[in-house]
Order: structure tokens, then sequence, then C-alpha cells
């Protein structure tokens, strides 16, 4: 058999579809009671399956419609509705025309057994022809669509109000973390900082005396007779001193890592000359820089953040781009500072962006915000990726 099945529901449609032609039935499909209508007019259909609230011409129309035509009047008509639902909803769907009234989702068994029931039916008289009392049914199903129409309406302020406060509620979350990420950095700067200064102080002062008693020794040694092992003592002595020499300059070197004293005695540009400098001599990355404006003045927060992020960015280019060559460009004018880092490496890509491994990236980025930066990462197969950060000149300071 033809069957009519008429819903604005993709899914619905679909399901229909298919419950229907498992069963043999050959099934047309409309949107609306307009398109069904044509259907109507151009192939004979045993029966039609319908919602009601549709657009442009809607279910209970479409019925109406279907029983004042001559050709296809006295057609099988099912509604099938999740919005229309009340006892009176279901008169309504007997009153102008219909032979089965369905509720939403009903279960495929029920779809087949009002289909029979409807088939089975015997032809009579009053499923030919409009109602008499059409203009009435109109005017009660107008007014029953204003009052779902309203209900509707309310229910959907309802649904934006909570969404509404469901995004303040994820924005004022979001500046929380924020400031509680640029405050954990900040103390984290601040103990580096602490750090630093305490293993320089006081290991280098421990290393110094360590190798002036050496030294003193030494000269004991030497202005004593000679004994047996005489040499292997200076030897072990002059060891010593190598070996209190190496662990000076670890702790300078691990000081320097913690927090460079370039970046608080000499100011950013230095800074960046000198990690530039350390990291083309690690890494054998040729590196170019271009400076516009050799004295930059900005306050130590914002200074810390950009020299951390071209750490990390320099980091991220030893360890990921494959590059040989990466140019630096750091310029500021009266509104803002900008870093630009571009290496001719394979490229970042945007699922790389996005995947578990960019905790680095979020990092940067998060840095960037809390000194109300942005940071922009564009990335080309195979032709480098382009890294740059703009700060306006008087960022304003993460909240806390």
């Amino acid at each position: 058999m033809n069957i009519l099945v008429v819903d604005d529901n993709d899914s619905v449609l679909t399901v229909l579809r298919v419950a229907l032609e498992s069963k043999g039935h050959s099934v047309w499909l409309a949107t609306d009671g307009t398109e069904a209508l044509k259907v109507l007019q151009q192939t004979d259909m045993h029966a039609v399956i319908s919602d009601i609230l549709m657009p442009r011409m809607d279910g209970y129309q479409l019925c109406l419609e279907v029983r004042k035509s001559e050709r296809f009047g006295n057609i099988p008509f099912i509604f099938h509705s999740s919005t229309y639902t009340s006892p009176s909803d279901e008169l309504m769907a007997i009153n102008v025309g219909a032979d089965k009234f369905l509720k939403k989702p009903a279960n495929v068994v029920d779809v087949f057994q009002a289909l029979e029931e409807t088939l089975a039916k015997p032809m009579h008289k009053n499923r030919m022809g409009a109602p008499p009392e059409e203009f009435g049914l109109m005017m009660e199903y107008n007014a029953r669509l204003v009052s779902k129409l309203e209900s509707k309406n309310i229910e959907l302020e309802a649904q934006s109000h909570a969404l509404r406060q469901s995004e303040e509620q994820a924005n004022k979350s979001r500046e929380q973390l924020r400031a509680l990420t640029a405050r954990l950095q900040a103390a984290r700067e601040e103990e580096r900082i602490q750090i630093a200064r305490e293993v320089h102080d006081d290991l280098g002062e421990l290393l110094t005396g360590f190798k002036l008693g050496l030294a003193w020794i030494g000269d004991q040694i030497t202005n004593v007779p000679a004994f047996s092992n005489h040499q292997e003592v200076m030897e072990r002595i002059a060891a010593l001193g190598l070996l209190a020499d190496s662990t000076t300059k670890r702790v300078r070197k691990l000081c320097t890592e913690l927090r460079p004293a370039v970046l608080d005695d000499l100011g950013l540009v230095a800074a960046f000359e000198w990690h530039i400098s350390e990291f083309q001599k690690h890494t054998n990355i040729r590196c170019k820089t271009t400076v516009k404006e050799k004295t930059l003045t900005m306050g130590a927060e914002q200074a810390t953040a950009i020299f951390r992020i071209f750490q990390e960015i320099l980091t991220n280019i030893a360890r990921h781009s494959q590059a040989s060559k990466v140019r630096v460009l750091l310029q500021t004018d009266e509104t803002k500072f900008m870093l630009e880092v571009r290496d001719n490496g394979r490229g970042i890509q945007p699922e790389q962006m996005a995947g578990t491994g960019s905790l680095g990236l979020l990092g940067m980025r998060e840095r960037a915000l809390g000194v109300g930066g942005k940071l922009d990462i564009q990335g080309q197969k195979g032709r480098g990726t382009t890294v740059t950060l703009t700060i306006p000149a008087q960022a304003p300071a993460a909240r806390s």
C-alpha cells in the first residue's frame, strides 16, 4: 500500500519510513501540509499519517483540505502528534475528519495497529466532504494554537533565562579560574626569585669559602718539606678546586634557569638577547632578531609573562618543529607591545593545537590573558609556524 507520512521532524520521518517499508508498504514523505497536498494530487495514496504542528500548513488544515477533496476525500487519516496531546486536542482531530489519533512517541506496533484498523474501517459518508461547522472548528483551533504558542513561548523564555544564568556562571567560573592561574603563576615567580637568591647567596658563599680553604691548604703543604704522597695530595686539592669551580657554574646556571637576573637588572630586551644566544648555542638553530624599540617600558608582571611565553615558544620549536631558522620580531608603540616568532619547521596543525599534548599552548594563552593580552598561533604544513603575542600598553593586571 502507498502511505504518505507528513512531519517536519526528519527523525520521525525516517523511523516511520523504515518501519512501514519493513511491512512491505511504499512510503512517500512530506514536511508540511502544502507538500502533502501536492503528493496526494499526483499519486494515489491509501492512508495518511500526519503531525499537527508544522510550518506553512499544519495537520488540522491539511485534514480539512483532504476531506474537501472529491478525489481523495475518503482517504484514511491518522494524526501523530507530540504537541497536541490532551483529550480536547484528540476531539478536535476527530471533528476535523481524522480517523485515529496517536500521541508521540508512539510505538511502531501502535502505528501498525492504528493503520490496520483505519484501513479495515468500512467507508461511510462522514469521511467525504468538509464538516459543516468548519469555521467554528478553525476558530477553536486558532484559539488552541495561540494558547499552545503562548505556553511554548513561556517555556522557551524560562529555558533562555536558565541558559543565560548558566553562561554567566560559566563566565564567572572562567574568570575565577583565570585569576587563580595568574595568582599561582605570580606566586611561582616569587618563589623562583626567592630560591634563586638563596641558592646564589648561600651556596655561592659556601663554595667560595671551600675554594679559599683549599687554596690555603695548598699553600701550607707547599711550604712544608716534601713527604711520600706530597704530589698525590696536591693533585687531589687541584681536583677539588676544579669540582668547586664546576659546582659554582652549575649553581649560577640553576639560578639563571629559575629566574634570569638579566631580566630584573637589564630589562626585557637584554633578557631576550641573552636567551636567544643560549638557545642558538644549545640547538644550532639560527635566529634572526629584529627589535624595533630598544627601550620597552612595562610592569614587572607583564615583562615576566612575555619572557616566560617567549621561553615556551623557543622550547616548543626545539622539541617539535624540526626548524633550522627562527625569526623574532619585537616591537611596541603607544598602544601595544607585539612579539612575533616565526620558524621554518613542519608547521603546527589544528588537531595538534586541540590535542591532549597542547597544555603548553594553553598555558601560554592563559599567561597572555592574565596580563590582558592575546596569543595567536598559525601553522602551515611544511612551511612553519607563526606565534604572535599582543599585549596592550596599559594592560590590566589579573584580578585576584
